[in-house]
């Protein structure tokens, strides 16, 4: 994601520094969302690998993530 560049051009052909904004958030947003998604997702997988084996999870797990370097933690 660091380093797209998603330029937009007029009908006259210059950058259209608007639309360009626009469509950088929306990657962003996006992402953000995805990361959201698989974050929750593996909250609850570790949670029911631990309800399996019948442990329960006492301390804060810590993470981050490779791509963005956004930090979660699991409680």
């Amino acid at each position: 994601m660091m380093g797209d560049k998603h330029v937009e051009h007029n009908g006259s052909g210059y950058v259209d520094s608007t639309v360009d904004s626009v469509i950088k958030r929306e990657i962003v947003r996006k992402n953000k969302k995805d990361e959201d998604y698989k974050y929750h997702k593996m909250y609850h997988e570790i949670n029911k690998i631990l309800k399996d084996y019948d442990y329960v999870l006492e301390g804060p797990i810590s993470m981050v993530n490779i791509n963005s370097g956004r930090k979660r933690r699991i409680y």
